[in-house]
């Protein structure tokens, strides 16, 4: 990877409203069983998200041409878990903590890795929380930052890149940072769009 990603400025508003996927998602039963039982989650908990997911190794940290192999043992796992655990949050409290994640890297220090850091995090985060399908008509298709690398075969995206999903529904980081170049991450656009097309993998109460 290069010595600094390219950089990255605050989030901007979508201009475009999202369209309706033309892709049928998992049955509701192949969901569940990828989703955990547990309860809402009391405020303590989300504070200890973000400051786990602060700490977190950056998704970009993993260099472009790393084997499946060797981006599970450079910190995938981490991403992984923290992205199971993202996913038993409600809508409003999983868009509270990509708002908190995103201000507390605007308001530190520049460095070599953030903010872009943690834009990596939130753009993996969000294809662990809501039901992204891997193949999306790429007329349809629609970025809201430029992350390069996203597979496009056959006129089709692969929307839930760099994430792969497993029979049982389940879906893992597998793919590695390729670069960034135009214009800034919208992470909260990208939160709102995702959760209107597609909604959340493992439901919660609101």
């Amino acid at each position: 990877m290069t010595a600094e990603a390219p950089p990255m400025a605050a989030p901007r508003h979508p201009s475009r409203a999202p369209r309706r996927s033309l892709f049928v998602g998992l049955s509701a039963a192949v969901l569940a069983l990828s989703c955990s039982r547990r309860e809402a989650i009391p405020p303590p908990r989300a504070d200890l998200f973000v400051r786990r997911a602060d700490a977190a190794t950056p998704w970009l940290a993993i260099a472009p041409g790393e084997s499946l192999e060797q981006v599970r043992a450079i910190d995938a796992h981490e991403l992984d878990a923290l992205g199971r655990e993202f996913q038993e949050f409600s809508t409003s409290e999983a868009r509270d903590i990509v708002m908190r994640l995103l201000d507390g890297a605007m308001k530190r220090p520049r460095s070599p890795l953030e903010p872009e850091g943690t834009l990596s995090k939130v753009f993996v985060l969000l294809r662990f929380y809501f039901r992204v399908p891997g193949r999306e008509r790429a007329q349809k298709f629609r970025a809201f930052g430029g992350w390069r690398g996203v597979p496009e075969i056959g006129g089709e995206v692969d929307a839930l890149w760099p994430l792969t999903q497993d029979a049982d529904g389940s879906v893992h980081l597998r793919g590695a940072y390729q670069g960034y170049m135009g214009e800034p991450y919208d992470a909260l656009g990208e939160f709102d769009h995702l959760n209107s097309r597609y909604g959340p993998r493992c439901p919660r109460d609101q």
